[in-house]
């Protein structure tokens, strides 16, 4: 009887094993599509501050300007980073 019992545990944990292992991979799946739509959404945010550099500096007329164009450039890209690492520490 009890040779029963246990065959029966043993083949139902076995049988469950692949109905938690696919549940995972669903999980899995959903954390993907997310992570990536994170990476492309930094990826357009990182095009769109290198479009406004390219901007700023062909607009430029003066040495200043020019300076004036990079400091804002390090400004957005230092936030860029400091969002990143927020992100990831989540």
């Amino acid at each position: 009887m009890r040779r029963a019992i246990l065959l029966v545990v043993l083949s139902l944990f076995v049988i469950s094993i692949p109905v938690f292992a696919e549940e995972a991979a669903e999980q899995k799946g959903i954390d993907i599509e997310k992570k990536k739509e994170d990476v492309v959404s930094r990826i357009d945010k990182r095009i769109g501050i290198l479009q406004d550099l390219k901007k700023c500096i062909t607009d430029a007329a003066t040495k200043e300007e020019l300076k004036k164009c990079r400091e804002s450039f390090k400004e957005e890209k230092s936030g860029i980073w400091r969002e990143m690492k927020r992100k990831t520490k989540e």
